[in-house]
């Protein structure tokens, strides 16, 4: 079963299967790194999902997120 999740904390679980950190998600959304935290501990417990990378495991498995809606963090050069 494929859970119901608000717009906001769905826009978070995608970025985090982009590959973007807290810091990132935050700045992409305007929103601080601690309610992208919060967003990811309702996820975590929504999902039963020990860490970030299980999340993303999960969401994929259960077709909250596809492949199709995820395109990777650009590679910056430093």
């Amino acid at each position: 079963m494929t859970p119901r999740i608000p717009p906001r904390p769905r826009e978070v679980l995608q970025l985090l299967c982009c590959g973007y950190s807290n810091q990132e998600i935050g700045a992409k959304m305007c929103i601080s790194q601690g309610t992208v935290k919060t967003h990811l501990r309702g996820l975590m417990n929504l999902f039963e999902a020990e860490d970030r990378t299980h999340l993303a495991v999960m969401a994929f498995k259960r077709g909250v997120v596809s492949l199709d809606q995820v395109e990777p963090k650009p590679n910056v050069e430093r």
